[in-house]
């Protein structure tokens, strides 16, 4: 793996992880710790693996029972000359994982569950003094992707929003994002601190906004902006490592960044109003919830469920990629449908490790 020197819009220079075939790479060159089918093999031996593949092939010849009914009739001698085992089984589980189409066949809409209203209250006194805020933006590329980022100096809640450009409405759009959330929060945007590239963008914005524009010298870069990009771009670093793909197409490249800002909020920084409460606490007065939001891991492979539940043939799972969990009462997950490359939202999805074709489909 190279960097390769890209252009900025102020022509400084900046970096992005790239490839390079004729020195025989053919993407990311990282060591993924994501489960794979491929990477579950490598625990047993080649006589367990083909043990586990029988045991597998055999539910399916018996019109998938339930692991509990086949452990069952091995057990009782239901069927005669069976060369399966209860271990067999249990490695195959533990090689493949939940039986993909069991899922698409047998999976039934969750029930949802009950709301309650467990929004987070921080106390009043952090917001008293503190109503008026100064946010630092820039833009940012990774691979193919463009980002708007901000972080405020105040609260320091940080922003990541896929851009398609860097032209006025793309960038207005993604602001209007941002200061709505601060709106909500009974924040005031009132600065806006930014590089001296961004005046051209922002001039015919400034009445629409009313907010006071502070740009940094021809040439010099706002301090708080790149150093938020920084550390953003290493836990997308990290994402990207955690990826079993060689080649990420750009779709969840765009998914990357604002899960690396939403997970920073969730902890406590430094230089913010509160050294106990976390900017997410503090701006969309929620916690994160381990049973709802820390199901999957991002990229992970995953069938999501909750489809329209009716008697068709249809499979009431489908193939995806995780991609994070809603914020909310109501508990879910973003995911990439495999099959029409489209973002949708289920209330369910179960993890399985991914097999060579998934990650093949990926990288096409």
């Amino acid at each position: 793996m190279y960097c390769r020197q890209l252009s900025n819009l102020n022509n400084q220079p900046h970096f992005e992880l790239s490839s390079n075939k004729q020195n025989g790479y053919a993407g990311l060159e990282m060591t993924s710790k994501m489960a794979t089918v491929q990477k579950n093999k490598e625990e047993f031996t080649p006589r367990q693996v083909k043990a586990a593949m029988e045991a597998r092939s055999a539910m399916h010849i018996l019109n998938a029972p339930s692991t509990k009914s086949l452990k069952y009739a091995i057990r009782s001698g239901l069927i005669k000359n069976c060369p399966i085992t209860k271990e067999a089984i249990n490695h195959a589980k533990a090689i493949f994982g939940p039986d993909a189409s069991t899922l698409k066949g047998k999976s039934t809409r969750p029930t949802p569950k009950k709301t309650y209203n467990d929004f987070f209250s921080p106390p009043e006194e952090l917001y008293q003094h503190n109503r008026s805020i100064t946010v630092c933006i820039d833009h940012m590329e990774i691979k193919n992707a463009k980002f708007l980022t901000c972080i405020d100096t105040t609260v320091r809640y940080r922003s990541c929003i896929p851009v398609q450009n860097l032209k006025t409405d793309p960038v207005f759009e993604a602001l209007d994002k941002i200061f709505r959330r601060y709106n909500k929060a009974g924040f005031q945007v009132k600065i806006i601190k930014c590089d001296w590239v961004f005046i051209p963008l922002m001039d015919d914005m400034l009445d629409d906004m009313g907010v006071t524009i502070d740009p940094t010298a021809a040439g010099d870069h706002e301090p708080t902006a790149e150093r938020n990009n920084r550390t953003l771009k290493e836990r997308v670093r990290v994402a990207l490592a955690q990826l079993p793909y060689k080649v990420v197409p750009k779709v969840i490249t765009e998914c990357l960044g604002r899960p690396a800002a939403e997970l920073l909020n969730v902890f406590p920084q430094k230089d913010s109003i509160s050294s106990h409460f976390s900017p997410q606490q503090l701006i969309d007065n929620v916690n994160i919830n381990y049973k709802s939001g820390m199901v999957a891991e991002l990229g992970q492979y995953v069938h999501a469920i909750g489809t329209d539940s009716n008697n068709s043939m249809e499979p009431q799972s489908i193939e995806a990629i995780c991609i994070e969990p809603i914020k909310g009462q109501c508990t879910g997950h973003q995911v990439l449908n495999l099959n029409t490359k489209k973002m949708i939202s289920r209330p369910k999805v179960v993890v399985l490790p991914a097999t060579d074709q998934v990650i093949q489909r990926v990288e096409a």
